[in-house]
């Protein structure tokens, strides 16, 4: 019943603030800050299902940068002022380092009881974080020379120092990230899991994670091939997922995956330079994506999802 209730609520809270961008949209408004608030609600949603919101200082603390950060978003669609999306992203700051500092003072139990500890098998999850680096790249040639018939190459010198400055990024706006793999993997996935198994459970995660952007879809990242932008987006996610899953069941650290989720979408938009709105998607694009995450992500999902010695597998 609380997996029910942690879905509805998620996208209740998105398909509210989805109906101010769909206004801004068909005014003709900008609508670039709802992605990132967005990413806030599905943990809001955990808080509230699990009535934990008011359990520390931390807890409170996202309670209003949520509420802060939501606000700045409706009212960019109503008042045009170049303002608020300086404090918007301002907000986001000021708020990320305010929960870092809150999170400090948490003492351990509570961080354990919340799933919040920090240096919990951290070295080993950076070994994950460089691993997705190597994915990300493979999966680039592969895309690539199914397309073109001609492999991409490895990054830059200076694409490679972006990926290794991007922890600074993380630090400045976590809250974003963690307002996603929160809910998606600590509690979604956990819980997913433990119903349906590890692989079905973590599938399930994908789908719903996909689903969850349908505002984004129709309105921000392909308004006009916004149906092949969401069959898109069902890959992706059901990809990210099956990876992102791992590392979190292997570390139990959801600061390594919201740094992942961190690094991924950096990557895309300052190293791959892929625009996060007005996209043009075909059916090739598509088509190149399933078979790209295919065969890089099902290996993954046959090899180490397996109930005995999981822990062992990697």
């Amino acid at each position: 019943m609380k997996i029910l209730k942690f879905i509805a609520i998620s996208y209740i809270l998105t398909i509210f603030l989805g109906i101010f961008m769909a206004y801004g949209y068909y005014t003709g408004k900008s609508i670039d800050l709802f992605a990132a608030t967005f990413m806030l609600m599905p943990t809001l949603a955990v808080f509230i299902v699990t009535k934990t919101y008011k359990d520390t200082y931390f807890h409170k603390i996202y309670l209003v940068a949520t509420l802060i950060i939501s606000v700045l978003c409706v009212s960019s669609v109503f008042i045009s002022n170049t303002l608020i999306p300086v404090i918007h992203s301002w907000a986001g700051i000021i708020l990320s380092i305010i929960l870092w500092i809150a999170l400090y003072k948490m003492n351990n139990e509570k961080k354990e009881e919340h799933k919040l500890l920090f240096k919990k098998n951290f070295l080993k999850g950076l070994l994950y974080v460089f691993l997705y680096i190597i994915i990300i790249i493979l999966i680039l040639n592969i895309s690539n020379l199914i397309e073109t018939g001609k492999f991409a190459g490895l990054f830059s010198i200076k694409e490679f120092i972006l990926c290794f400055f991007l922890p600074i990024d993380f630090f400045l706006s976590f809250i974003i990230f963690f307002g996603e793999e929160y809910a998606w993997r600590y509690y979604l996935q956990t819980k997913l899991q433990e119903k349906y198994g590890l692989r079905l459970g973590v599938l399930m995660v994908g789908v719903i994670w996909a689903l969850w952007h349908l505002p984004l879809n129709i309105f921000y990242y392909s308004p006009e091939t916004s149906l092949q932008s969401i069959v898109l987006q069902i890959i992706g996610c059901i990809g990210i997922s099956i990876y992102f899953g791992l590392v979190y069941m292997k570390t139990q650290n959801i600061w390594i995956v919201s740094l992942l989720h961190c690094m991924h979408n950096s990557i895309l938009i300052t190293v791959l330079k892929v625009s996060p709105s007005n996209n043009i998607i075909s059916w090739n694009n598509t088509l190149t994506l399933l078979i790209t995450y295919s065969i890089v992500y099902i290996p993954i999902l046959l090899l180490f999802y397996k109930k005995k010695d999981n822990k062992d597998k990697i």
